[in-house]
């Protein structure tokens, strides 16, 4: 579903379809890209591998500090180019509890750890060649919806208009403030993300791995 038919869609529900409209375009897509935003955040994220600009990282020798683009959530796998060589991606408590030391070692990278500060990966051994890793990651929206279309796969669009709705009855005007109508349509959105979850865990427990349970 594009943006533009969210709108339209978003409008029907709203009762706002006559000018002049109660809501702007403005206001219901700022509505519309909160609610894309608040579902990623919510879940695990969009699951990307192929964005060049959010999965390549380059590897510089001598260099263990990494910085992640800024709508990473989660790295799920990380793999050398030059040989296809996985590596582990670990947090810092169980890259202690695995021997992971910074401690000057050298060598290939074999190990990725997210977590020491947020939004950078360091790696291990300290590289001496230069590389590429390809990175496989949950993340948030790169595009406003008041640019683009809705980023977040087509089964959820439907249910962006629940926290769209509950932000819509909160604007303070007489004809569309609705305090209890906008704490119905919130938990009903926020019920939606807690069923994903479930789903999610559903089907990475019956692959055995962080499966593509993303958005």
């Amino acid at each position: 579903m594009s943006t533009d038919e969210l709108l339209a869609l978003l409008r029907q529900e709203l009762a706002d379809t006559v000018e002049p409209f109660l809501w702007s375009d403005e206001e219901l897509l700022t509505y519309l890209n909160d609610a894309q935003v608040m579902l990623a955040r919510k879940t695990d994220g969009i699951p990307d591998a192929s964005t060049p600009a959010v999965t390549q990282l380059a590897i510089t020798p001598g260099v263990e500090w990494y910085p992640l683009h800024a709508k990473v959530l989660k790295v799920r796998t990380a793999t050398r180019r030059s040989d296809g060589g996985r590596l582990e991606v670990l947090t810092p408590e169980t890259a202690e509890r695995n021997g992971v030391r910074f401690n000057g070692t050298q060598g290939p990278v074999r190990v990725v750890v997210q977590g020491f500060e947020d939004r950078k990966l360091r790696v291990w051994p300290t590289p001496t060649v230069a590389d590429t890793l390809e990175l496989a990651v949950f993340r948030m929206p790169l595009k406003s919806l008041l640019d683009a279309d809705p980023e977040v796969a087509e089964q959820h669009h439907i249910h962006l208009l629940l926290w769209a709705r509950s932000r819509a009855y909160l604007k303070q005007d007489a004809e569309t403030f609705d305090k209890g109508r906008s704490e119905d349509f919130e938990a009903r959105f926020r019920a939606y993300c807690e069923e994903v979850i479930r789903e999610q865990s559903r089907l990475r427990r019956s692959s055995g791995t962080v499966a593509y349970g993303g958005l």
